[in-house]
């Protein structure tokens, strides 16, 4: 069954399609938007760019169509480059100016010299709160004192590893079962 000649890899028309989508990309868009603009199936412009990387697709291009399929991705692959260098060399000559784009733009870059340390330390605090739980290095009512039952139940006890045996008050223990488990028992 012969191909639609305007569907065609390298037609007229379908040279012309491709050829926005780079103009797109290197304008700054991402590439879901630029082949929507151009009039290219997104999915087919991802599957180009497997093909043009040498990775597996469903999709099986004519043989002497490969060529140019690999021509398009490296061409797309310049554009992304181009655009990128583009908004970095304006973002960095705005920086010069205005102190603040400076430290965002240093801190996406750099996230661990310039990141937000102290959103670091919110991210991982009930990681280390079940490291140190489960190693014995500090107990449930220390926890707990620190942070309340409601905030431990929500934020540490689903990174427990296994159901645990918890002291909740001086005497008395409870047994934390993941509900899967729960329901396997009865």
């Amino acid at each position: 069954m012969a191909r639609h000649p305007l569907r065609q890899f390298g037609s007229e028309n379908h040279s012309k399609v491709l050829a926005k989508v780079i103009k797109y990309i290197r304008a700054g868009n991402h590439p879901g938007i630029a082949c929507e603009a151009a009039g290219l199936s997104y999915v087919q412009f991802k599957n180009y760019m497997r093909v043009g990387d040498g990775l597996p697709t469903d999709w099986r291009p004519a043989p002497e169509d490969i060529p140019r399929i690999k021509e398009f991705s490296q061409k797309v692959k310049v554009a992304q480059a181009q655009a990128e260098v583009d908004i970095v060399t304006n973002i960095k000559a705005k920086a010069m100016t205005d102190p603040d784009i400076g430290l965002k733009f240093l801190a996406r870059r750099y996230p661990g010299r310039w990141g937000d340390r102290s959103l670091q330390i919110k991210v991982a605090w009930n990681v280390e709160a079940a490291r140190s739980l489960e190693a014995g290095e500090v107990t449930w009512e220390i926890l707990e004192q620190e942070f309340g039952r409601e905030l431990l139940e929500r934020e540490v006890v689903p990174l427990l590893k296994s159901p645990q045996t918890i002291i909740l008050e001086s005497n008395t223990a409870e047994t934390l079962i993941a509900p899967e488990a729960q329901e396997k028992a009865m």
